[in-house]
């Protein structure tokens, strides 16, 4: 079973790929798709749609698992995010892939077990509860694995 987490940004999304076996999770492919600070939200929106249905493709995955939207404290940055979490969902709807959101609070907590640990904290811990040589990164990385992790643990235990 193949799942995927994905950290929501305009600028850089993460996402990462796991598989559960019997025997354990492991690491299929992490990173960011990386959009043009130049471009405009529709064109970013566009190329986050485009690489998410490449990588659904290669992957195939059953679950998405998303951080839920938080109240910014920009007003605009908060709109911008519901629009990229909107062109995430619809990906995820078009490959019928059934989709679970969770708070970032409680994605800390499940892997840390602090609700409000720091990003370096949830990369050391993640890099420790999926044997990776190095802390994974970007941030957005990182935190696209956590998310992923945070599913699996949840939802199949």
């Amino acid at each position: 079973m193949i799942s995927v987490g994905i950290d929501p940004g305009s600028n850089k999304t993460g996402y990462a790929f796991l598989e559960k076996t019997e025997k354990r999770i492991k690491v299929l492919e992490y990173g960011i798709i990386q959009t043009k600070r130049t471009d405009s939200l529709p064109n970013k929106l566009k190329t986050i749609f485009e690489k998410l249905s490449e990588l659904f493709r290669i992957y195939k995955p059953s679950y998405l698992a998303i951080e839920t939207a938080f109240v910014a404290k920009y007003p605009k940055a908060a709109l911008v995010l519901g629009e990229t979490r909107g062109a995430i969902i619809s990906v995820g709807n078009l490959f019928g892939i059934e989709i679970h959101e969770y708070e970032p609070r409680l994605i800390k907590k499940t892997i840390t077990g602090v609700g409000k640990a720091t990003k370096d904290q949830v990369s050391f811990m993640i890099q420790k509860r999926l044997h990776l040589k190095h802390p994974p990164k970007p941030s957005d990385a990182s935190d696209a694995l956590a998310i992923a992790y945070c599913f699996l643990v949840r939802q199949l235990h």
